[in-house]
């Protein structure tokens, strides 16, 4: 009798009332203990609610029944099938919904809908996947935002290729723990594409110019990634730089030569063949033999051994290690190793000479930033009594930064030279324009493995230190046959 009265009060009630009756419809039917002809009767007014012709009376009984793990699943089905406001509630949050079904949802349903599944509390790796697939930018930002859904490595990289040029796509990516260090490095690409397209369109510069530019930028900020990367994710990011072939020995040299040894470590290994261990093995012995024959192992051009060989001498010098190690100074250190081994009249080392310098200099500005952030983050120095100027301040600070006494600054700036000149081709003496030019065209190669005869690399006896061919001695030519 009362489904009865029911029944004929809904041919005559409002929207409004329809809608407001949903929720109690819902409780009756499924909570309060019905078995038999009046659940399945209630069950069927429910269906009757989905031909209503108001979409606020359906997104009421979506609402109602969307959390519900007793609701019926062909009316969740249906509703979820519904307009992109009613199935998104359903979709969202309804526990009877098989992850078969929620991936067709995604496939075929609107944004509404693929943001709502996104969200879910908890993302299978199935639906992450269509998800990623297929879904928008703004659902892959809720899916990446989502620490509740078990994205696959491959679906990871399937969003990078799908929607990495978004802004929103690459922040949410950056911003997502757990995302692995070779797709970390991947988004550096691509915002390096889209800084190339941008630079060109607002700037004068030559093409080729903007692209040496925008290379030596994503170097630096892979191997920033790479220094603070922890060990177990070096040798991933190494290999996944060599398959997509930015593996290059400008990348290895600026690693070097700035101290990156952890990661230089892992790179050789992988371009050799030759284990890790024992990789740092050579690379602690102060033999040069044995290092010299893993070098030709990895396929490294001849021409810039010498860099190499100054730069893990350094190393053991400075740090003994792998430990943090200013790298200005460390630059300059190889700089000068490097010149006290060839010789600054060397034409094989020119081109090389100058590359080191400017990755010194760039080192020099990045720590002249990091000094006046470090600087303005403590509290300000008030003037003392005797009311000392900004003058005064500035050379106390600058004194005690250098570790000198105030008064001797002006004797030291006397005696100072300025390593890196603007004009390089002046304050060198006349140096000819072409070793310039040659520095600025500097093209890497591309590591790869060569063969090498001997597999004992750390035996000096088996491989003499001169035998690697293509390898110029780091003395210049004039070390005697062993």
């Amino acid at each position: 009798m009362i489904v009865e009265q029911f029944l004929r009060w809904l041919t005559t009630a409002s929207a409004e009332e329809r809608a407001g009756a949903a929720r109690p419809l819902v409780r009756a039917c499924l909570h309060a203990g019905l078995e038999g002809p009046d659940r399945d009767t209630l069950e069927a007014i429910m269906m009757v609610y989905l031909d209503d012709g108001e979409a606020c009376v359906r997104k009421a009984l979506a609402e109602a029944l969307a959390a519900d793990p007793a609701a019926p699943h062909p009316v969740v089905l249906t509703l979820a099938q519904d307009e992109p406001a009613i199935a998104a509630a359903v979709v969202a949050a309804s526990p009877v919904l098989l992850d078969a079904e929620l991936v067709d949802l995604v496939a075929g349903g609107s944004l509404p809908v693929q943001i709502a599944a996104a969200a879910r509390e908890g993302v299978s790796p199935g639906l992450a996947a269509a998800i990623a697939e297929v879904g928008e930018p703004a659902a892959l930002v809720t899916l990446l935002g989502n620490h509740g859904a078990a994205i696959p490595v491959f679906s990871l990289k399937r969003i990078v290729e799908r929607a990495g040029d978004d802004t929103d796509v690459l922040e949410a990516l950056l911003e997502r723990p757990g995302v692995p260090i070779g797709i970390r490095q991947s988004l550096l690409e691509r915002l390096a594409v889209a800084c190339h397209d941008l630079v060109l369109m607002r700037s004068t510069l030559r093409e080729d110019r903007v692209e040496a530019i925008l290379r030596e930028a994503k170097d630096k900020a892979t191997l920033a990634l790479a220094a603070g990367a922890r060990d177990e994710e070096l040798r991933p990011l190494a290999e996944h730089l060599r398959e997509t072939g930015q593996l290059t020995t400008l990348l290895l040299i600026r690693a070097a030569c700035t101290g990156n040894i952890r990661f230089l470590r892992e790179a050789l290994a992988i371009l050799s063949g030759v284990p890790p261990h024992r990789v740092s093995a050579l690379l602690s012995d102060r033999r040069e033999g044995g290092f010299r024959a893993l070098y030709r192992k990895a396929g490294m051009p001849g021409r810039v051994y010498p860099a190499f060989r100054a730069a893990i001498e350094v190393n053991r010098d400075l740090a003994g290690g792998d430990g943090p190690v200013d790298t200005h100074a460390f630059a300059r250190r190889v700089i000068d190793r490097i010149l006290q081994q060839t010789g600054t009249a060397d034409p094989e080392v020119a081109d090389l000479i100058v590359i080191l310098r400017r990755f010194s200099a760039e080192a020099a500005r990045d720590g002249a930033r990091r000094l006046v952030a470090e600087t303005l983050q403590q509290p300000a120095a008030l003037p003392g009594p005797e009311g000392d100027g900004l003058e005064d301040l500035a050379e106390a600070a600058l004194a005690e930064e250098m570790g000198v006494d105030p008064e001797g600054l002006d004797a030291a700036a006397d005696l100072a030279v300025p390593p890196f000149p603007a004009n390089r081709g002046e304050a060198d003496g006349g140096r000819p324009a072409a070793d310039e030019a040659r520095a600025a065209t500097f093209e890497p190669e591309a590591t790869e493995p060569a063969a090498c005869a001997g597999d004992d690399l750390g035996s000096v006896d088996e491989i003499g230190p001169d035998e690697a061919e293509g390898v110029a001695p780091a003395d210049g030519g004039n070390r005697r046959a062993a």
